[in-house]
């Protein structure tokens, strides 16, 4: 006869698995990073079927962010405010803002809801020099300006902006930036095309000097070195 004991390690001895057993195993849960979240505010005046356009050239340029894109109307008397309806899109009034533009940036930041904010002009053709801007504000700039002579885009960190950030007496951006100790990088060549430049908001944004002449002093020195080696 077995022992009350010898009963009792059979039943532990035939319930443990043993090396022929198969025991499944659960994965340890993969932690999924967020997309970064970014606003694509879109200006706008009388701009009408152009803001569909621009939206969808823009949309698939910036897979890697979840996007939340608005409007910066500035006084539109057409069907602008119909199309961003159909297309679904936020927009925030302020008529004159091309007389006042960083009151009306100003505006456009306190209405956003996502760390970066990129500005783009309607009449901006869509290029890769935009989404740079962007990573130039994720690397750690507080502000990333497109080059040119009438740059159509900028890239700011909202977060470096006081929700109640007043303009006061400041001339432009640069001047605000200045004045908060923030700088302003200038990122690749993008620019508003032809007469729409002097209707657009963001060159205002930024008056001379601009990153106009850093580009431009840019290209120079890239000239020279050139010519100056032996090749």
């Amino acid at each position: 006869m077995r022992s009350a004991v010898d009963n009792r390690t059979r039943r532990q001895r035939f319930a443990e698995p043993g090396a022929s057993d198969s025991v499944a195993v659960r994965p340890a849960p993969v932690a999924v990073a967020e997309q970064p979240r970014l606003c694509v505010l879109l200006v706008s005046r009388n701009s009408g079927e152009a803001l569909a356009t621009a939206w969808q050239a823009w949309r698939p340029m910036l897979p890697g962010f979840e996007v939340r894109a608005t409007v910066l109307d500035l006084g539109s008397i057409d069907d602008t405010f119909d199309v961003a309806e159909r297309e679904r899109l936020e927009v925030i009034a302020q008529p004159g803002g091309l007389v006042t533009p960083l009151a009306a940036l100003i505006a456009g930041l306190q209405a956003a809801t996502t760390e970066i904010v990129l500005v783009i002009d309607v009449a901006a053709p869509a290029r890769a020099a935009a989404v740079g801007l962007v990573e130039a504000v994720r690397g750690g700039a507080p502000i990333a300006v497109a080059a040119g002579r009438w740059p159509a885009a900028v890239a700011i960190d909202r977060r470096r902006f006081s929700p109640d950030i007043e303009v006061g007496t400041a001339r432009d951006l640069s001047d605000l930036a200045h004045r908060a100790g923030l700088r302003v990088a200038v990122g690749g060549l993008l620019e508003v095309p032809g007469a729409a430049a002097r209707r657009a908001l963001v060159p205002r944004l930024l008056p001379r000097p601009s990153a106009a002449s850093r580009w431009r002093q840019l290209g120079r020195a890239l000239t020279q070195l050139s010519a100056s080696r032996p090749w």
